[in-house]
């Protein structure tokens, strides 16, 4: 449309349009032949050719009326017309249509659209299908396997993976895969991916964590390259967090042509992804605290004393059986400098800061349960 012109959605399925100033009738014609057109040809390329048609009713000011009330309700009573003949077509208000249309009993149009249809009960029954495999699985990596295939096969999608965070947020790695036969999988060439380095690859999902994209040339270059050369032409993505930090996403790819997903399949994908991502943060929290007992015992069999600080409020985290002696109340959750030096303030050699002094110190930087630490080593003599 023309930028003085006005396009406002009514609702469902259903929008108007405000055209001004037209000099004449024909121009109200061409451009609706253009919109009927457009429509007509609107998603042809598409994998799964989605045939959209449009009807449309006009009303001319002022001869069909001379306040908003008329002209909204004449355009109205023509739509209701062309949907009377069959649809996929234009009609322009005649006064006559109102001894037809009160015969049948006009009442104004108001059809349902995708988005607001109920939801099928295959779709559910697919959902608690994939919450039942994971529930009893004794195997979570062959299960979710088994879910992603299944999923990909239903939906005919090209490629279903799940990639998951870095303890430190920074990278990514593709840790499962199913792809359709005759698709090129991709996941050794998906690891320790750097999301900073593809535009802010996270702000591309909305806050119901879900990007959609039905055409990857509307992303920024990086991002155009990284779907590319996975030859990916449209994606649905459902990303999860854990303790309010982004920390992967279970994705569904179409590597033949752009896709169209309905609201339902949407609806499905996400469901699916999120009791998927439930699972795999349940298993994230065992590893994790497999591992930190197993560098807890490592530390605690050390000679030296061994601290662990946050690096962002100085709270103290960790300390080793050696740092404790015989002390069972060690502090922590209190700043450092509070339990370790009596200090009210952070030290002038603290161990993140940039002096000399604090380079010296023998401190190593590590994520401790998910979070920038800082690990300080003191040895004996240190101590003394």
């Amino acid at each position: 449309m023309r930028s003085s012109d006005v396009v406002g959605r009514i609702g469902g399925d259903e929008f108007t349009i405000f055209m001004k100033p037209i000099s004449r009738v024909e121009d109200a014609r061409q451009k609706a032949e253009v919109m009927l057109d457009i429509f007509r040809s609107l998603f042809k390329k598409d994998k799964n050719a989605v045939q959209v048609t449009c009807s449309i009713g006009i009303a001319i000011y002022p001869e069909h009326g001379k306040t908003f009330k008329e002209l909204y309700a004449g355009a109205d009573k023509a739509l209701y017309q062309v949907k009377l003949q069959g649809k996929n077509n234009y009609q322009i208000y005649n006064p006559q249509m109102n001894e037809t249309l009160g015969t049948l009993e006009y009442s104004g149009l108001r059809t349902a659209i995708d988005s607001e249809m109920k939801p099928q009960p295959n779709s559910d029954r697919t959902i608690s299908s994939v919450f039942q495999i994971l529930y009893h699985t004794e195997n979570l990596d062959q299960a979710i396997m088994t879910i992603l295939e299944r999923i990909g096969r239903q939906f005919d999608v090209s490629r279903a993976y799940v990639f998951e965070s870095s303890e430190d947020g920074l990278y990514c790695d593709n840790t499962y895969e199913w792809c359709k036969p005759g698709i090129e999988p991709q996941k050794e060439n998906l690891q320790h991916m750097n999301y900073h380095g593809l535009d802010d690859y996270q702000s591309l999902y909305s806050e119901d964590l879900i990007f959609y994209c039905r055409d990857i040339s509307t992303l920024s270059p990086a991002q155009q390259a990284l779907f590319a050369a996975q030859h990916i032409h449209s994606t649905l993505q459902c990303a999860f967090k854990v303790d309010g930090r982004f920390s992967g996403f279970v994705g569904f790819d179409e590597c033949t042509g752009s896709r169209l997903w309905s609201a339902e399949e949407v609806r499905v994908l996400t469901l699916v992804s999120q009791i998927l991502t439930m699972f795999l943060q349940k298993k994230q929290a065992q590893e994790t605290a497999k591992k930190m007992n197993f560098y807890q015992m490592i530390l605690d069999a050390q000679e030296e004393s061994l601290y662990v600080i946050r690096q962002d409020t100085f709270e103290l985290l960790y300390a080793n059986q050696r740092s404790l002696g015989s002390q069972t109340d060690h502090g922590k959750g209190t700043p450092c400098y509070r339990v370790l030096h009596g200090r009210s303030a952070v030290c002038e050699d603290c161990p993140f800061g940039e002096s000399a002094a604090a380079s010296a110190k023998k401190t190593v930087r590590v994520s401790w349960r998910g979070l920038a630490a800082c690990l300080v080593i003191k040895n004996k003599q240190e101590e003394e």
